[in-house]
């Protein structure tokens, strides 16, 4: 019996690999590092004779070099999984077979291999979304590589998914090797209505007209806290179309954005010379737009005129220093272009600060808070409440609130149109009450009683 057991080594996961019968005892080991150079954070992967592996540092820092951090980081972890799985079963991701690749899948989640003569121990445990993503980005490195593993890229046939009649059928294809993740069976948290009422009522009351934009853009156009800490001044503007005057935001990247400034679905940006690609001006990839409610837009004008020539005559230096933004368009130069939100010392607003105002704000409001848990992202409730709203008031198709949600997949807005059991009661209540109102005679009643 072979026995394989997660354990850390150098402080990151690693395996050690137990041969009963021979007593053999074999460490796995693969390790990232950050290392920081002229502004550039390099992701450094080692095995365990703390040797580079090459390839695996291009692609980290070379083929995903438009991508955040994040998206890196979550690449490593991915890597350094597989090249354990490689060196444990002595077998390349592109030789695997069907039922290899069933046990790569298997190894990555953390659950026994059958069909072996060995164990695996594992701490860890994966879901089939992880699992998923992990796939993805083998794929992308066996692609980088020159590479294929034929049942790794094997894709379903197209199917189509049909909305209302008049609009265009939606494709969507997947890949055999994936793991089905379901469908979360009741909708996340969101901000109704009657609960942004009684927020901005808090807000007028207890605070400032900063924090009535904030989550006025979250919940009105529907941004991510992220797009709203990095919009500048020059990401507002009016357009002119048919004799109309639109105001309309700006969501981009800048080298000067800090990373809770981030647009997590906009082009990263590592040097300024991006600015000058033709993905960085190119929509959808470099930048993405909303519209701005007008009364927003000149409430926004306002904060602008107020905060900012406070800021600029108290705290100049932290003004003109730590909120300059890069400006990427031609109407703005660098002297001009500043982060719209700032705190009280005239830097920009940090999510950080902006949580605990904003966990403050919905207990005065007499929301409910959930301490400790990240499932029910706060600042997120506003960007679903923007959903829900544009679902139950506007009766808005899947492929219209994909636009306006500004995502690229129709699976990622599903969950908006499967009703939390609160609303699932209030269908039925008003079904009942239209039923009883056409047919007064199936009111319960008469002798029953």
């Amino acid at each position: 019996m072979i026995i394989i057991t997660e354990t850390i080594i150098n402080r990151q996961i690693g395996y050690q690999i137990l041969n009963d019968e021979t007593n053999e005892n074999t460490l796995i080991s693969y390790t990232s590092h950050n290392v920081n150079l002229d502004g550039q954070t390099y992701l450094i992967m080692y095995n365990k004779d703390m040797e580079i592996i090459p390839d695996a540092f291009n692609f980290l820092n070379f083929h995903l070099s438009d991508k955040s951090y994040n998206t890196r980081h979550k690449s490593a972890l991915a890597l350094k999984l597989l090249h354990s799985y490689e060196e444990i079963f002595g077998k390349m991701l592109q030789e695997l077979d069907k039922n290899e690749l069933r046990n790569l899948k298997l190894f990555i989640k953390g659950m026994s291999i059958s069909g072996r003569e060995l164990r695996l121990e594992s701490d860890t445990i994966r879901s089939n979304a992880t699992t998923n993503s992990y796939l993805g980005i083998y794929r992308q490195y066996l692609s980088y590589l020159g590479e294929e593993n034929a049942w790794l890229s094997e894709k379903t046939s197209n199917s189509f998914y049909y909305n209302t009649p008049g609009e265009p059928s939606y494709s969507m294809e997947s890949y055999k090797a994936n793991e089905k993740t379901g469908k979360s069976g009741e909708l996340k948290r969101y901000i109704s209505v009657e609960e942004f009422k009684r927020i901005i009522k808090t807000i007028r009351s207890n605070y400032t007209l900063r924090e009535e934009l904030i989550v006025r853009l979250m919940y009105e156009s529907g941004l991510r806290i992220g797009e709203v800490l990095g919009l500048t001044f020059e990401d507002l503007t009016v357009i002119e179309e048919k004799e109309n005057i639109i105001p309309v935001g700006f969501i981009r990247n800048r080298y000067t954005d800090k990373p809770f400034q981030l647009a997590k679905t906009c082009l990263s940006i590592n040097n300024k010379e991006q600015y000058k690609q033709r993905e960085y001006i190119t929509k959808g990839l470099g930048f993405q737009t909303f519209v701005v409610p007008s009364d927003l837009f000149d409430s926004i004008d306002i904060y602008i005129n107020n905060s900012h020539n406070i800021a600029k005559e108290k705290y100049e230096a932290n003004y003109n220093f730590d909120n300059r933004a890069d400006s990427v368009t031609e109407e703005f130069d660098d002297e001009a272009n500043y982060y719209i939100f700032i705190n009280s010392y005239g830097r920009p607003l940090s999510q950080a600060s902006w949580n605990k105002i904003l966990r403050d704000i919905l207990q005065k409001s007499n929301i409910s808070v959930d301490k400790g848990s990240r499932k029910n992202n706060l600042n997120h409730r506003f960007r679903h409440g923007f959903a829900m709203f544009n679902v139950k008031y506007l009766k808005c198709s899947e492929l219209e609130l994909m636009n306006r949600m500004r995502h690229s997949s129709i699976d990622s807005i599903t969950s908006y149109f499967n009703p939390t059991l609160q609303d699932q009661l209030q269908i039925k209540t008003e079904y009942v009450d239209s039923l009883y109102k056409e047919f007064e005679e199936l009111h319960l009643g008469g002798n029953w009683y």
